[in-house]
């Protein structure tokens, strides 16, 4: 017997609304999302698609990275270059330059030379920027 159309596991829906299990798990457990169980399966929990769909509204599948319940944890070239592609346009879109790595470079570089001065007593507390 197959589950009805309308209805998916808390991962598959969790996948498709790109959200955590846990933020399904939530809405659950709120009443907002009504769920049934597996008929293949009664030890799982399926979700109404269309309770979601009120609660996280159309997805915006254009800037997403696509893959399916199957697929997940599965990073492929092509993902690596959708992920490249959605990183070079928020990067551009809210003027970021560096990667994540290099911004946390440059923070240790300033914390060190920040410890250094302090332990030399040549800090200059009008200079510290942060």
């Amino acid at each position: 017997m197959e589950p009805p159309k309308k209805y998916k596991t808390i991962r598959e829906a969790a996948v498709e609304y790109r959200v955590s299990r846990s933020k399904v798990h939530r809405l659950v457990k709120k009443g907002v999302v009504r769920t049934t169980r597996d008929p293949r399966d009664q030890r799982a929990t399926m979700v109404d698609m269309d309770d979601l769909s009120k609660v996280f509204g159309e997805r915006d599948d254009s800037t997403m990275i696509r893959y399916d319940a199957t697929d997940t944890g599965r990073l492929t070239v092509e993902r690596m270059a959708e992920m490249d592609t959605i990183r070079e346009r928020i990067a551009a879109e809210y003027g970021v330059a560096s990667d994540s790595t290099e911004i946390i470079r440059e923070e240790r570089e300033k914390r060190s030379r920040y410890l250094d001065e302090v332990s030399r007593g040549i800090y200059d507390a009008g200079e510290r920027s942060s």
